[in-house]
């Protein structure tokens, strides 16, 4: 009887040290909570709104800089005449009553700065919450700025957009959730990134390197320039289209396909994991590597090829440059229409497929219905072509 007592006792020591542990927790993080002004709340259910406008300008000398962070809203900003920088703010609070939406509206704070020449602005938002029970909005800052048009952009925000247009100078800028949009912008060097968002661009001029990307969404640019335009996102499309890029263009897609319509370079690489590429108008050296999708480029002008898919059709219409050239796929067919004067000496070889010709080709080696290797026009620029599993066809060209 006295160990069963003896037990019991042992027993309740043990829960009401756990209870005292579980205390001493959450207290500790409760502590901890309000140290990061982190709020605690219950049964809050917010449905009223309270909104606000301001404005706030500062006088610049051209060439001038704007820095501009700001997490709960979106970020346009736009060139003009004159040489102020104004910052429109519009500002939206929720709140479970007018009174407790007015509070946190109040405190929403937009803050420009300027020296030097450069005008910071800057979006101080309430201390986050957690809510126990109940449903919440966000407040939220929208930015409208205007500035003188020789001015570079940086930007980092979080949630939202960023629209920026009409601007001469650099542009930087950073975005967690949302698209990023750039339009008639000319500058040294242009960077636009959405972790999770479109990034689109229109006629942009620069006379260095324009870098692009998203972790999650496509990018599309239409007309404009650089010395290098890289374009990368992890799952989305690309489309470049009317560009020209001095000293090279690379698009990656690793899920989505990859579109370069009337882009003049001096080399492509071009790369995905899961699409289509697509080239109309290529001129240089042009790698394209799918590892499930077809490569079609058409239009080429004395193009050094490089097409490779595991798994898709490889069709190349145009004029062949200096070479070497290969095209390799595991599953799909080949397809190269050639002008009727191209001069090669070829390497054509399939597993399980046909080869045709419209070319007369002199052979050499033993005669092989699934390789041929000899030379067209009396032989020019290596060609490299093989299939695993599909035909192989040179076709001429039609004027």
């Amino acid at each position: 009887m006295k160990r069963k007592r003896l037990i019991v006792i042992v027993l309740v020591a043990i829960e009401l040290a756990i209870c005292v542990g579980i205390v001493s927790v959450s207290w500790s993080a409760v502590s901890q909570l309000q140290e990061t002004n982190t709020r605690l709340r219950f049964f809050q259910f917010d449905t009223v709104s309270a909104e606000a406008d301001s404005e706030q300008r500062l006088t610049v000398s051209p060439p001038s800089a704007l820095i501009v962070e700001n997490a709960i809203g979106q970020v346009i900003v736009t060139g003009g005449d004159g040489n102020e920088i104004v910052v429109k703010a519009h500002k939206k609070a929720w709140g479970s009553s007018q009174a407790d939406a007015e509070a946190t509206l109040a405190t929403l704070k937009v803050n420009v700065t300027g020296e030097a020449g450069t005008v910071t602005v800057r979006v101080e938002s309430p201390p986050h919450g957690i809510v126990i029970v109940g449903a919440t909005r966000s407040p939220t800052v929208d930015l409208t700025i205007t500035v003188p048009g020789k001015t570079a952009v940086t930007t980092r925000a979080n949630i939202g957009t960023i629209r920026v247009k009409n601007i001469t100078g650099d542009l930087k800028l950073q975005l967690s959730f949302g698209g990023v949009t750039v339009e008639r912008v000319t500058a040294d060097i242009v960077e636009a990134h959405s972790k999770s968002g479109a990034v689109s661009l229109a006629d942009v001029k620069a006379s260095g390197a324009i870098t692009l990307s998203s972790n999650f969404g496509s990018i599309e640019f239409n007309t404009g320039q650089a010395s290098t335009l890289s374009a990368k996102t992890d799952s989305g499309s690309i489309k470049l289209t009317e560009l020209t890029a001095r000293d090279g263009v690379t698009a990656y897609s690793g899920f989505g396909s990859v579109q370069i319509l009337q882009v003049q370079a001096a080399s492509y690489d071009l790369g995905t994991r899961s699409g289509r590429i697509t080239v109309d108008g290529a001129n240089g050296t042009l790698k394209a590597h799918s590892e499930f999708g077809s490569v079609d480029v058409k239009n080429g002008a004395k193009v050094n090829l490089d097409l490779r898919s595991n798994n898709g059709a490889l069709n190349f219409s145009g004029s062949l440059g200096d070479g070497p050239h290969m095209l390799e796929t595991g599953f799909g067919n080949v397809q190269l229409t050639l002008p009727q004067d191209t001069a090669l000496d070829m390497d054509i070889a399939t597993n399980f497929g046909q080869i045709k010709s419209d070319f007369q080709m002199t052979m050499s080696g033993e005669f092989d219905t699934r390789r041929l290797r000899g030379t067209i026009n009396g032989g020019g620029a290596r060609l490299t072509a093989s299939s695993k599993n599909g035909n192989i066809s040179l076709n001429v060209l039609k004027p």
